[in-house]
């Protein structure tokens, strides 16, 4: 299927430009050791939309530069990795690292897809992240790891202490919780 199909079939799914149902997944160009070669990396998008474009129910592709969380912060490299990725039919381009709006600007007058940032210690917040041409935002393992971070605390406070000020928490929490994940709030 043309890749033009492709994304107009992902568009139908979309109202005012918010998804209908934001499901989607991404190609690493990362192998847990190190970078795949540039060429490498947009043959396995390339790969992954010409079978994501031939599904019935196509996902959001998300391609990945990962070079300035794994040791190659080289901002031109990263360019033109996710240049490359763009051409080999991602809808999303992502480049987890990007510690400076000129980076993400830089980034986002090169290429013509929505960019997903990372959100970091240290990095711009939400509002420049997106008035810099960042379209979308993600917090990694952050929140997962807090939430983790609040259980082991929790334990160590009954399991060492013998103590439980963690109900303190959970009872001035539980209102706002449950109202979240009801879809109300």
């Amino acid at each position: 299927m043309a890749r033009a199909t492709c994304r107009a079939r992902l568009q139908r799914r979309s109202r005012g430009g918010v998804a209908v149902d934001p499901t989607g997944y991404s190609i690493e160009d990362f192998n847990g050791g190190e970078l795949y070669p540039r060429t490498l990396a947009s043959d396995r998008v390339r790969a992954a939309a010409e079978a994501n474009c031939s599904s019935d129910s196509p996902l959001e592709l998300t391609a990945r530069a990962a070079n300035h969380i794994r040791g190659n912060p080289d901002l031109a490299d990263t360019i033109a990795r996710l240049q490359s990725s763009q051409e080999a039919g991602a809808a999303v381009l992502y480049a987890p690292g990007l510690m400076t709006s000129d980076y993400i600007r830089s980034v986002a007058s090169a290429v013509d897809l929505p960019i997903n940032v990372l959100i970091m210690p240290g990095g711009p917040g939400v509002p420049e992240i997106f008035a810099a041409g960042g379209t979308l935002t993600s917090t990694g393992s952050a929140i997962s790891v807090a939430a983790q971070a609040a259980l082991i605390n929790a334990a160590r406070e009954l399991l060492d202490d013998g103590t439980h000020p963690f109900w303190l928490t959970a009872l001035q929490h539980a209102g706002a919780i449950k109202q979240a994940l009801s879809g109300k709030g």
